[in-house]
């Protein structure tokens, strides 16, 4: 067996041993093997060279017995010398990229494509009724929570209420006009705890870039600061209390107009009102489609409108995806569509 052949068929136990078995010589090791090879080669020659002058008296040399035994023991030195050096550098190179053999790279570059095919995520194909379904639902999701803020539309307790009479005595027209009791009743809604939660709710269908971190500094889609709906916690007012706007600053005085208040913990609704959900004049209309947008447009008829007439309005919505969920980004007001224009 060659010896390229014996190391292509070696394991690294095998090829361990024999290195550790055969360790590479030092300089001075292979000195003085080299030194005894060209001694021996030099009384060979010299030998040589007596038996072919002839000279005649002298008996014919005869190579001694050890003479073989010794160039054997020379020769296996040298070569166990090579192979335990080539075992330690096989050994040493297996870590070493390159080093190993074309069918070693081979195996690796197969299993590395194969765990990139895998990890790989199989791409979402959305059709156009795809997209269509995405917008209908997301659109009803944003009328039920825009109408959950403004009417309010949730579940209260009518028999749990906390109630402010509200007035102005720095104006007294004010005051004649505008004076009333604002009461709130307990929301039973188990999705709402406080106007953090109804707000959390909002950010649900509507992008990051339409929202703030707090509902204090944020608008909605229509522009309307969310200080107009929600007014913070009162637990420093104690229900029945007749409050005078004139001394509050301009943060609390929203509060009497505003549709959820937050007292002692717990959330409180104005007197909520039916929930309406938007009907559809037509299928939506979709177009500019990317791998993380589009746009749909939607044909609405306003609640106001009798059921027996053709009107609708027509709104573009802009639909991002973030983070794996489609949210609306912008509206944008269409005209009114009545008679036959509707299809």
């Amino acid at each position: 067996m060659k010896i390229d052949e014996l190391f292509d068929n070696a394991d690294e136990i095998t090829a361990d041993k024999i290195a550790g078995k055969y360790p590479v010589l030092d300089e001075d090791h292979k000195e003085r093997l080299f030194a005894m090879t060209r001694r021996k080669y030099a009384e060979l020659n010299s030998i040589k060279d007596i038996s072919e002058n002839e000279v005649h008296g002298v008996e014919t040399y005869r190579r001694p017995k050890w003479y073989k035994a010794v160039s054997i023991a020379a020769a296996a030195v040298l070569t166990l010398g090579g192979i335990g050096g080539s075992v330690a550098l096989i050994s040493r190179n297996r870590g070493i990229p390159g080093a190993g053999s074309v069918t070693g790279t081979e195996t690796a570059n197969a299993e590395t494509t194969a765990e990139a095919v895998t990890e790989s995520p199989t791409a979402e194909i959305l059709q156009e009724a795809d997209f269509v379904d995405i917008a209908k639902e997301l659109v009803l999701n944003y009328y039920e929570i825009s109408d959950i803020i403004m009417r309010p539309s949730v579940s209260v307790d009518m028999n749990d209420c906390i109630s402010f009479y509200i007035y102005n005595s720095e104006d007294s027209g004010w005051t004649d006009e505008f004076a009333h009791y604002c009461d709130f009743y307990r929301v039973t809604d188990e999705r709402f705890e406080s106007i953090d939660d109804i707000y959390d709710y909002y950010k649900q269908y509507v992008s990051a870039e339409n929202c703030s971190d707090s509902y204090e500094t944020a608008f909605n889609m229509g522009g309307s600061g969310m200080l107009s709906y929600f007014g913070g916690d009162i637990s420093k007012f104690q229900s029945g209390e007749s409050i005078d706007i004139a001394g509050l600053d301009g943060s609390e005085r929203h509060f009497f107009y505003c549709s959820y208040v937050n007292y002692n913990g717990v959330l409180y609704a104005r007197e909520p009102e039916e929930q309406k959900p938007p009907r559809f004049a037509s299928e939506p209309v979709i177009s500019v489609i990317s791998e993380d947008s589009f746009t749909a447009s939607i044909n609405i008829i306003p609640e106001y409108v009798n059921e027996n007439d053709i009107c609708s309005s027509e709104d573009i919505y802009r639909i991002v995806r973030e983070d794996g969920k489609w949210k609306i980004d912008s509206i944008e007001d269409g005209e009114y569509i009545k008679g036959d224009a509707i299809s």
